[in-house]
Parts: structure tokens; C-alpha cells; sequence
């Protein structure tokens, strides 16, 4: 019964098996030793140190930013030529149900999830793209765990179908090889003298251990605090001393009461501060100053890692300004790269067709064009047409839109004038455009042009 089960599973759905694993066990024997083959990450930090690391609340900030603001884009597909008048239906309905769901199991936004985890964690993003003989649904993309990938060192870049990849997996003697044409690997840092790239949390790795190890000491200086003032007698002895000292241990340390000396020899009482009183014990600004690098290493804006702004902080329309243009876009183009390269590429309409997102403009990019645009209006640089169509707000029914200000103020003012001076003869001559002043007319017909070679000769 089970290995019909099997039989129906296998031959009773379209869609391809993936023949990567999705994530291993990881452990030493998970490991290729082969010198053939070359990791794609390099060797220390391991594996398990950088996903441990992308988990820290710190780095996970900047992480989650990314994932939550590229996998929400809107998308299309369209034509890759604008001035292409065909539908490309049939194909845009297509690439559209391998995109929207990659496989039987997930939908566009876990897939993308996946992937950008593996890109932000390890600069190694991964998806195996498995054909169908189903022409409805040709394509099927499985995400894969991009750690353990291998590159084939040397490859042939020449050859899409030459061995590239390889990846180790359980009950194999040997490991499993793809090609270029198998794998869509993506990286946003590539170098000439290793094949693995750089991930943000690779960059900060260094910072973000002694981030873990200022939050031990930290905790430990917290948990275990003295007080930071003694009440003490004068007068005491050698004795005293050493009863205060296994007081102090047994009695005090750890738990925050306040420690008092005493001698039967005296009677003045003195307060004594014995550790700081401020927050220089916990490290605090070494933690903040962690903190920024991390931030820096995903190019996060300072004030969306919670941590405290110079004295020139941002607007809120700026941050958000300066987060898409250097940390969000950066990634989403990566995406939109693999949809263009690897997927519609793959279904054959790499050729005439492209997949773009759809970005909503800020407050502050709206506002800058809008004081560009209108700039150029009023200094009789573009028409009014030109204005209404940088901003996408053509008026068809307006009629004086292909006309400079400058134009149709200067008619505005000639009908003013004259129907003011039809009207009243109390206000001829005065009026003007707005009522104020008045406009010569420069018609040829009014003022004839001196024929210059009969006034000189």
C-alpha cells in the first residue's frame, strides 16, 4: 500500500521533483571533502555560526525590513519594448502562474522569503528550476538551502549546460551535479579571486560577537550588581576587615542591599561610593556603537535600527527615501534580475517580455517634482502639457496647454485689456493681467518694422 502511495504521488501530480534538498543537517560529515569542489562560503564563521547570527533581535531588524518591503511590491509583466503593440497574453498568462506560485506547496511571497533569507544571511540566494511537460505550467522553482552549495571549480562560462553546482545529501555516495541551466544562484557581491560573495551578516560577524559578548557581560554585571554606596563605622580592625569581606560575599554580592561596616571602636558613619553610579559598567554606547555597524553593513538607515540619532537627524520622508534607494532596491533588483534571467528566460520570453515592481513615489520625491516641474513651467522652459505630463496629470480639454506661461499670460492680458477698455471708458488703460499694469502690443500690424537698408542706405 505504501509504495502505491508512493506511485500516485510520484506519477499522479505534473509537476517535476526537486531533486535539491531543501535544507541538510548540518554536521561534519554533511561536509565535502573533495578538493574538486570549493564551498561557496568560506570556512569560518561555519554555517551554523552565520544562521545563529541572523538571528540576534539586532540583526534580525534589518533583515526583516528587507524581506517584509521586497516581498510586498507589486509587480507586472510587460512588454520589453514600449512601442510593441502586441498582447502577449497567452505568454504574460503563463509567466504570471509560475511566478505567483512556484510550486505546488508556496505561494510568490514565501518563495521570495526564502530566497532573500539566504541572500541577506549568506549572499547566497538559491532555487532550483525544474522543467514540466505540461505546457500550460512548464516551469516549477523549488527554493533551496544556498549554504550548502558547491561551485565546480573551474567552470566553463561559455557552457550553460556544463556541470557548475554540486550538493551534498544524505544516503549518496556521491554528490548531486546541476548546471547553470538547473540552478539560479544569486549573489549581490561578486570577486575575482573566490567564488563566494559577502552577506551583511559575514561583513558584521566580528561586531556581532562582541555585540553577544558585551550582552553576556552585561547581563552578568545586571544580575550580579553591588551597590553603588557602603555605610561604614570608623574604626574598625584586622578582624572587622575580614568579617566585612565574607559578609560582603555571602551576603551582599548579587543581591543589591546596600552593605554596612560597623566597629564597636567608633561613631562617625560615612557613606562610601564604591562603583560607578552610571551605565558605563553595561557598555552601553559600545553596544550602541555595535549596533550602527550592523546597521551600516545593510546600509539601514540608523534611526530604523532604534538606535540614537545624531544631532542632524532626518525627516521622516527622508529616511524613508534614503532606506529605498540603499537598502531596499538594491535587492529588489536582484529579484527582479532573477524573474528576468531566470524564469522568463527559461519559459523563452526573455526576448519581449520583462518583470518589473511597481514603486510608489514618497511624499518627498512627489514634492521635488512637483517644484522641479513647475520651476520649469514658470520660467518658460517647457509648456504646460510638458508639466502636465511629468507629473501624469494631462488635461486633454485644455485648450492653451502646448503654450508657454509666458504666451498665454501675455493673451490673457491683450483680452483683459481690451475688454476692459470696451466696458469702461474709467478703465482704459489700466488692468492688465491680475489688474495690474498694462501690455504693449507687439503685433507686427500695430508697430511696422524699419525697413533697415532703406534707413541706412
Amino acid at each position: 500500500m505504501e509504495v502505491w502511495s508512493k506511485f500516485k504521488k510520484i506519477f499522479g501530480s505534473k509537476a517535476p521533483q526537486a531533486q535539491t534538498i531543501p535544507n541538510l543537517l548540518y554536521s561534519y560529515f554533511n561536509q565535502n571533502k573533495n578538493n574538486k569542489w570549493k564551498s561557496v562560503l568560506p570556512k569560518n564563521p561555519d554555517i551554523v555560526q552565520i544562521r545563529n547570527f541572523a538571528k540576534n533581535p539586532i540583526v534580525r531588524r534589518p533583515i526583516t525590513l528587507i524581506e517584509d518591503y521586497v516581498t510586498r511590491l507589486p509587480y507586472k509583466i510587460v512588454p520589453k519594448d514600449p512601442n510593441d503593440k502586441k498582447a502577449y497574453k497567452k505568454q504574460i498568462d503563463i509567466a504570471n502562474k509560475v511566478i505567483a506560485n512556484p510550486n505546488t506547496i508556496q505561494k510568490k511571497r514565501q518563495f521570495d522569503r526564502m530566497v532573500l533569507e539566504d541572500l541577506l544571511t549568506f549572499d547566497a540566494g538559491c532555487a532550483e528550476k525544474a522543467k514540466s511537460k505540461d505546457v500550460k505550467r512548464p516551469l516549477y522553482l523549488y527554493p533551496t538551502d544556498g549554504a550548502t552549495m558547491q561551485y565546480i571549480v573551474p567552470y566553463d562560462y561559455n557552457d550553460d549546460n556544463a556541470l557548475r553546482y554540486s550538493q551534498v545529501q544524505p544516503n549518496l555516495h556521491e554528490p548531486k551535479y546541476f548546471t547553470a541551466n538547473q540552478i539560479a544562484y544569486l549573489q549581490k557581491n561578486v570577486f575575482s579571486d573566490r567564488p563566494y560573495g559577502l552577506s551583511p551578516v559575514m561583513q558584521a560577524y566580528q561586531y556581532i560577537v562582541y555585540y553577544i559578548n558585551i550582552l553576556e557581560r552585561a547581563d552578568d554585571v545586571a544580575s550580579n550588581m553591588t551597590s553603588e554606596f557602603m555605610i561604614w563605622l570608623k574604626g574598625a580592625g584586622a578582624d572587622e576587615g575580614k568579617k566585612f569581606r565574607e559578609y560582603m560575599e555571602n551576603e551582599i554580592q548579587g543581591t543589591g542591599t546596600i552593605p554596612i561596616g560597623y566597629s564597636n571602636a567608633g561613631s562617625d558613619v560615612e557613606s562610601k561610593q564604591i562603583r560607578s553610579i552610571n551605565g558605563d559598567s553595561l557598555f552601553l554606547d559600545w553596544q550602541r556603537m555595535l549596533m550602527m555597524v550592523v546597521g551600516m553593513s545593510f546600509n539601514c538607515p540608523q534611526e530604523k535600527m532604534n538606535v540614537i540619532p545624531p544631532a542632524e537627524k532626518l525627516t521622516g520622508p527622508d529616511i524613508e527615501a534614503l532606506a529605498l534607494k540603499e537598502m531596499y532596491k538594491p535587492y529588489a533588483d536582484i529579484m527582479s534580475d532573477f524573474y528576468n534571467e531566470e524564469v522568463l528566460e527559461t519559459l523563452g520570453f526573455g526576448d519581449f517580455l520583462k518583470y518589473e515592481y511597481i514603486y510608489e513615489d514618497s511624499i518627498a520625491d512627489v514634492q521635488a517634482l512637483s517644484t522641479t516641474v513647475g520651476n520649469l513651467y514658470q520660467n518658460d522652459i517647457i509648456t504646460r502639457k510638458m508639466a502636465q505630463s511629468r507629473l501624469n496629470m494631462v488635461d486633454e480639454s485644455d485648450t492653451d496647454s502646448n503654450k508657454y506661461v509666458s504666451e498665454y499670460k501675455n493673451e490673457l492680458n491683450m483680452e483683459l485689456q481690451k475688454s476692459q477698455a470696451e466696458n469702461s471708458a474709467t478703465t482704459k488703460g489700466i488692468g492688465g493681467f491680475n489688474g495690474q499694469g498694462t501690455v504693449k502690443d507687439t503685433s507686427e500690424s500695430n508697430n511696422p518694422q524699419v525697413n533697415k537698408e532703406w534707413l541706412y542706405g
